[in-house]
């Protein structure tokens, strides 16, 4: 029953948090209200401590040939080394996630006598079921701080308008003389609208990305490769790979969607 019981409610936290935590504004995840107190985003760094730590338990409880002694650490220091509050939200995410999945993985694998195995907690003699949920409460609990009524969480975009990408575009030209405008930022994903004047200045770029031609035509060249294009096309690229539009027409606009990690050369 443990087993059946938590690795499910694991899946489903992992899939309710990554789909709510980017609906809470920058500000309020990286909002302090002291020094010493976490933000939303320090948190959820702390509940990746937490999942590292608790994997590596999970793991050796089970293959240990004696009872296994759960060491605590120093939750404040864990939080402050790793700079969770300088870290990107979407990294963050998706490395609680991922360590979280992994979990849920070893937990439907344990078996009814791998869930009674004892352990020593303080000077207290508990089992690895005792442990795991243990493990689910205390997240809950500080997934009720992240996402608490200060949270604020607005409804996820799900449009861009081309009428406001072309206002938005003229807008940041004149101001900035910019070429492109951010018409969306959600977790990994943006969409910008570009424009470039008659040359195209791009340089590598971070993330992989795809362009969709909006409107015009011309030559796209990519690593030395040079590929014709026209509207409604779509063009992949790779983060870091060397890439600009060539011979295009005076109407040539793209989207162009960035998505994933950061290249770590960023």
């Amino acid at each position: 029953m443990i087993k059946i019981d938590f690795d499910t409610q694991l899946i489903e936290k992992i899939s309710k948090t990554r789909k709510n935590y980017f609906n809470i504004p920058i500000h309020i995840l990286s909002h302090k209200s002291s020094p010493e107190v976490w933000s939303k985003r320090e948190i959820l760094g702390h509940l990746i401590d937490s999942a590292r730590y608790n994997l590596m338990r999970f793991t050796e409880i089970v293959s240990s040939d004696v009872i296994y002694e759960v060491k605590s650490y120093n939750q404040d220091d864990q939080v402050k080394l790793n700079n969770y509050q300088s870290q990107d939200d979407y990294h963050l995410i998706t490395l609680w996630q991922l360590l979280n999945h992994q979990i849920a993985v070893l937990i439907s694998k344990l078996n009814t006598m791998d869930l009674s195995r004892n352990i020593k907690v303080k000077e207290d003699i508990k089992t690895l079921a005792w442990l795991v949920r243990d493990y689910v409460e205390h997240m809950q609990h500080h997934l009720d701080q992240i996402f608490s009524s200060d949270a604020d969480i607005s409804e996820t975009p799900v449009i861009v308008p081309w009428s406001a990408a072309i206002n938005s575009l003229v807008q940041m030209k004149a101001k900035e003389g910019k070429e492109f405008t951010l018409m969306m930022h959600y977790s990994d994903l943006e969409i910008e609208y570009y424009k470039p004047d008659k040359t195209d200045k791009q340089k590598p770029h971070l993330k992989d990305e795809v362009y969709v031609i909006a409107a015009g035509s011309g030559s796209f060249l990519v690593n030395d490769q040079i590929i014709p294009f026209e509207a409604h096309d779509v063009l992949f690229v790779k983060a870091g790979d060397t890439h600009r539009f060539i011979d295009f027409t005076d109407d040539f606009a793209a989207w162009v969607v960035f998505y994933g990690v950061k290249n770590c050369n960023g």
